[in-house]
C-alpha cells in the first residue's frame, strides 16, 4: 500500500511540473504581439529610417566595447529587412487605415539604401563616376574627413546615434542595470580598429561579396513577391508628401543589376551564367583535389569571382564563386521574369552536382557555405530534376538534407525556415503541393522556436571561459539581485539564428556578444503566418495582423466570431500598441448589449468622432510603457488579445458606417506631448485645429485619399479652414512647424 502511494504523489509531483497548455489562439495572439515588440525595438533602437549616408542601415548593438553602435554585413541585414517589410505590407493589407505607411515608407528607404550603396563608385578608394551597376559597398558611414567606408579607430566620426538611444539613460552603463535583451546607451560608434585613413586593401574589405548578393537576392524576391503591385502611395518623410512608387519594378531592376554585374566581373573568363565544370564543384565544395601541375585550374580556386570598380577581385577571400552561378541565374530569373542568353550550356549539371553530393552526404565546407546555397536555391526552386515521371530531386527535399546535417551532428532547424521561405515564394493560393511542413512534428517545432525567442530580444552576455550554466545577478527596476540566463536560448543568442553555425547550438560559449535586432524571428513569424493563412485560410483559426506600432481601429464591441463572444463584460478585449492607438467604434449598443475594451499605448490615444460608451458598459484608456521583463514572467495581467473581427465586407460598407455614426461627439486625444485636435470631423463647410501650441510660422496641406496634393495655407489658432469646395469623401491634412510634419490627419467632408 504504501508503495502505491509513493507511486501516486510522484505521479502528482510530475504533473505539477508540467506547464499548462496554451491554446492555439492565446500562443497566436503572444507570437503577434511580440513579433510587434520586435518591430518597436528594432525602430527604436536598431535602425534610423530616412534618406543619406548611413540612413536605414540595420546596425549591431555589440554587448563589449561599451554597448557600441557598429556595422559590418549591413547588406545582409538589408536584404532580411526588406524581406520582412514586404511580408509585413502585404499581411497589411486587410487593414482599412493609413497606418500601413509605417512599413512602405520604410520599404522605399530599404531600397533607396541599396542603391545608394550601388551608386559607391565617386567615393574613395575608387573616385569614379557613380553608377548604378549592380556593383555595391556593404555599407556607407564615413569619416567626417570624407573617407569612404567604417569609422575607424578613434577618429571623427559623422554618425549620428542619437536615434539609437531613444528614450535610454546614459547614467546605466552597466549591462546589470538593463533587463537582458533591451539596450543600454550607445556611446560611439565601432569599428574594428584599422588604420586611419584606411587603406585600399582595408577599404576592400568592406566590398560586395556572395553572401552579400545571395541575401539581397533573397529580399528582393520577396519584395517582388509580396510588396503592394504597380505604382502605390506612400509618405515620403524627406519631402513631406506622398509619392507614388513600383516596389516590385524596383526589386526587379536591383535583381537584373546584381546578375550582371556578376556576369560582367568574372576574372576567369568564363561567363557567370555559362556551363561549369564539374570538377570545380569538387575542388570547392568537397575540398579533396588538390591544385597540381597537371591541374594547374586549381590554383587561387579560394578567391571570390566579383569585381571592383578597379577591375580587382574583391578584398574578401573565401570558396570560390564559381559553382553557384546557376543557383544566381536561376533565382535572378525568377524575380525578374526574365531568361539569360548563354553562349554554351545551362551551368545545371554543376548545380545539380550540389544535390547528389547531399543525398549522399558528402561535406560540402562550411555550413555557411549551405546557407548561401539554400538562399539562392529556395528563390530560383533550382533543385527541382525529374527523370521522366519520376521525381529525383526537389528544392525543399534537397534544402531539408543539405541543413539538417551537420558535421557537429547538431539540430540547427534550419532547413524549417528555408522551407517556409520556398513555400511563401513558390505556392499559391490554390495550390497544395507542398506538405512537408505539416508532416511529423514540424508546426509543433515552428511554433516551439518561435515561442523560445525571448520577449525583451535576443541577446547573449557571455564571453570566452564562462560556462553557459553560469548566472549572473541583474539588479534593474522590478529585479532585485535576479539570477537571470547570461544567454539567450540557443538560437537566440547570436546575429541571426538562421544564418549561424552548428556551434551556436551547442553547449559551448561562442565569440558573438550583443544586443540583437531580433529580425530573424520576425523573418520566420511572417512565413509562418503566411503559411497558416493559406494552410488554414484568411483569419481562420489565427491572430488578426493588427499593427500594434501604430493602431487604427473602428471595432465595436462586444461582437460575435465562430460561436464566441469577445468584447463582453466577462470576457473583456484588451488592445496594446508600442506608440500610437486610434480608436472609432462603439462599447455596446442602444439595445442594453455591454460591452468592455481596455486601451494602452506608450505614447497617445486617440478617440476619433463616433466614439460612444453604453450605460452599463466598460472602457479604460491610460498610457503606460511596455515591459516586457514583466509580461514575460507573468508580472502584469495585460496582454493583447487582439480580439479584432476579420474584415470581410467591401470598404465601401465600413466607411458608410461610419458616416453614419453619432458626428456630436468630440475629438478626444490621451497623450504626451502638445495636444492638437482637428474638428468638427466629418466637416460641411470648414475644419479647425485647436492645439496648446504656439502656431506661429505653421503651415497646412491638404491631401486627397490617393495623397494628391490640393492646396495649403497658413495655420491660425480655431481659424476655420474653408473646404467647402472639396467634395463628399476622405482626405489628409498635414501640419509642418520648423522641424516639419508635427501632425497628420484623416478627416471627413459630408456636406
Amino acid at each position: 500500500m504504501k508503495r502505491y502511494i509513493i507511486k501516486i504523489i510522484i505521479i502528482i509531483f510530475l504533473v505539477n511540473l508540467i506547464p499548462p497548455t496554451t491554446s492555439a489562439q492565446d500562443l497566436s495572439e503572444e507570437l503577434h504581439e511580440k513579433y510587434w515588440w520586435y518591430r518597436h525595438r528594432f525602430r527604436q533602437y536598431f535602425i534610423d529610417i530616412g534618406a543619406g549616408e548611413g540612413k536605414s542601415l540595420v546596425a549591431s548593438r555589440h554587448k563589449w566595447r561599451g554597448q557600441n553602435i557598429s556595422v559590418g554585413d549591413q547588406t545582409i541585414k538589408l536584404g532580411w529587412y526588406m524581406g520582412v517589410l514586404a511580408l509585413e505590407s502585404y499581411q497589411l493589407e486587410a487593414e482599412v487605415d493609413e497606418f500601413n505607411d509605417m512599413t512602405l515608407t520604410e520599404l522605399y528607404y530599404a531600397l533607396q539604401t541599396y542603391e545608394r550603396l550601388d551608386m559607391c563608385e565617386d567615393k574613395a578608394p575608387w573616385n569614379q563616376t557613380a553608377e548604378h551597376d549592380g556593383f555595391f559597398m556593404r555599407h556607407d558611414v564615413s569619416l567626417t574627413d570624407g573617407t569612404y567606408g567604417l569609422g575607424y579607430g578613434n577618429g571623427p566620426f559623422n554618425f549620428d546615434m542619437s536615434n539609437f538611444n531613444q528614450g535610454i539613460d546614459p547614467s546605466i552603463d552597466h549591462y546589470t542595470k538593463a533587463v537582458p535583451g533591451m539596450p543600454f546607451y550607445a556611446d560611439r560608434f565601432w569599428a574594428d580598429n584599422k588604420s586611419v585613413p584606411p587603406s585600399y586593401e582595408e577599404q576592400k574589405f568592406e566590398e560586395m561579396s556572395i553572401d552579400q548578393a545571395a541575401a539581397l537576392l533573397m529580399g528582393l524576391a520577396l519584395v517582388k513577391k509580396f510588396a503592394p503591385d504597380g505604382f502605390v502611395w506612400f509618405y515620403n518623410t524627406e519631402t513631406g508628401y506622398n509619392m507614388p512608387f513600383n516596389f516590385r519594378q524596383c526589386a526587379k531592376t536591383n535583381a537584373l543589376k546584381i546578375a550582371e554585374h556578376l556576369r560582367e566581373g568574372a576574372t576567369d573568363g568564363l561567363e557567370l551564367l555559362e556551363e561549369d565544370n564539374i570538377w570545380w564543384s569538387l575542388a570547392v565544395a568537397n575540398s579533396v583535389i588538390p591544385a597540381t601541375p597537371a591541374h594547374p585550374e586549381f590554383y587561387g580556386v579560394q578567391n571570390w569571382v566579383v569585381k571592383n570598380p578597379h577591375g580587382d577581385k574583391v578584398g574578401r577571400e573565401a570558396w570560390n564563386a564559381r559553382f553557384i552561378r546557376y543557383g544566381v541565374k536561376k533565382a535572378v530569373e525568377e524575380i525578374t521574369g526574365e531568361t539569360f542568353n548563354q553562349q554554351t550550356g545551362n551551368g545545371a549539371s554543376i548545380w545539380e552536382f550540389i544535390a547528389v553530393l547531399q543525398d549522399f552526404s558528402f561535406w560540402i565546407g562550411p555550413y555557411y557555405s549551405r546557407i548561401i546555397l539554400a538562399n539562392l536555391a529556395v528563390v530560383g526552386d533550382s533543385w527541382d530534376h525529374s527523370l521522366g515521371p519520376i521525381q529525383l530531386r526537389r528544392t525543399p527535399g534537397v534544402i531539408y538534407r543539405l541543413l539538417k546535417k551537420t558535421k557537429e551532428d547538431v539540430r540547427t532547424d534550419h532547413e524549417l525556415f528555408y522551407g517556409l521561405l520556398w513555400s511563401a515564394l513558390h505556392i499559391t493560393e490554390w495550390e497544395d503541393n507542398y506538405r512537408k511542413i505539416q508532416e511529423h512534428d514540424y508546426i509543433e517545432r515552428i511554433e516551439s522556436i518561435l515561442a523560445s525567442a525571448p520577449l525583451c530580444g535576443p541577446y547573449n552576455y557571455s564571453w570566452k571561459g564562462n560556462g553557459i550554466e553560469q548566472n549572473i545577478p541583474f539588479d534593474f527596476d522590478g529585479c532585485d539581485d535576479c539570477l537571470l540566463p547570461n544567454m539567450a536560448p540557443p538560437g537566440w543568442r547570436a546575429g541571426n539564428r538562421f544564418q549561424n553555425g552548428p556551434e551556436e547550438f551547442k553547449s559551448g560559449i561562442n565569440d558573438s556578444h550583443g544586443i540583437y535586432n531580433g529580425i530573424d524571428y520576425m523573418m520566420m513569424y511572417l512565413l509562418y503566418r503566411r503559411y497558416q493563412m493559406w494552410h488554414l485560410g484568411e483569419h481562420n483559426g489565427y491572430a488578426y495582423f493588427r499593427n500594434m506600432v501604430y493602431s487604427n481601429v473602428e471595432q465595436s464591441y462586444p461582437f460575435e466570431n465562430n460561436g464566441t463572444d469577445f468584447g463582453t463584460i466577462q470576457n473583456p478585449a484588451n488592445l496594446r500598441t508600442f506608440e500610437t492607438m486610434n480608436y472609432n467604434g462603439s462599447i455596446g449598443s442602444a439595445s442594453n448589449e455591454t460591452g468592455s475594451l481596455n486601451l494602452i499605448a506608450g505614447h497617445k490615444i486617440k478617440l476619433t468622432p463616433g466614439f460612444h460608451v453604453y450605460q452599463g458598459s466598460s472602457f479604460s484608456a491610460k498610457i503606460e510603457e511596455y515591459n516586457c521583463f514583466e509580461i514575460s514572467n507573468s508580472k502584469s495581467s495585460f496582454r493583447d488579445n487582439n480580439y479584432i473581427k476579420p474584415i470581410n465586407n467591401d470598404l465601401g460598407v465600413m466607411y458608410q458606417s461610419k458616416l453614419d455614426s453619432d458626428n456630436k461627439t468630440a475629438a478626444i486625444e490621451i497623450h504626451n506631448n502638445s495636444n492638437i485636435v482637428l474638428y468638427p470631423n466629418p466637416a460641411k463647410t470648414e475644419i479647425k485645429i485647436a492645439c496648446d501650441i504656439d502656431t506661429d510660422q505653421m503651415i497646412y496641406k491638404i491631401f486627397n485619399q490617393q495623397g494628391q496634393y490640393l492646396f495649403e495655407g497658413k495655420l491660425y489658432q480655431n481659424k476655420g479652414i474653408n473646404v467647402n469646395d472639396l467634395s463628399n469623401g476622405f482626405y489628409y491634412i498635414e501640419i509642418f512647424n520648423k522641424k516639419g510634419i508635427a501632425f497628420r490627419e484623416k478627416f471627413i467632408v459630408k456636406h
